[in-house]
């Protein structure tokens, strides 16, 4: 799996983050963390964004803990990137 296909799924996992409501105040904040941290290496050149998946993928890992049950297709999303990040070696 090569780059292009990992900033697929970081555009597809951040589109669905910013359609979805948490219910509760850490929910909340796991989302607006995510979001941030995407946003953040999507706008950094492609050389330098190698460091900062390992936030990315530890946030989201936090994520899927929290919305699994709730948000199943939010899920989905997340576990999707965090394959694609493990599979570009992060």
């Amino acid at each position: 799996m090569d780059k292009d296909h990992l900033n697929e799924r970081l555009k597809l996992l951040n589109f669905q983050l910013e359609q979805t409501n948490a219910a509760d105040e850490a929910g909340r904040e796991a989302l607006q963390n995510l979001i941030q941290e995407i946003q953040a290496l999507r706008d950094q050149p492609a050389e330098d964004s190698v460091p900062n998946y390992q936030a990315v993928l530890e946030k989201a890992q936090l994520a899927l803990g929290h919305f699994q049950v709730s948000h199943p297709a939010l899920a989905l999303a997340i576990n999707e990137a965090i394959t694609a990040l493990v599979n570009v070696g992060v």
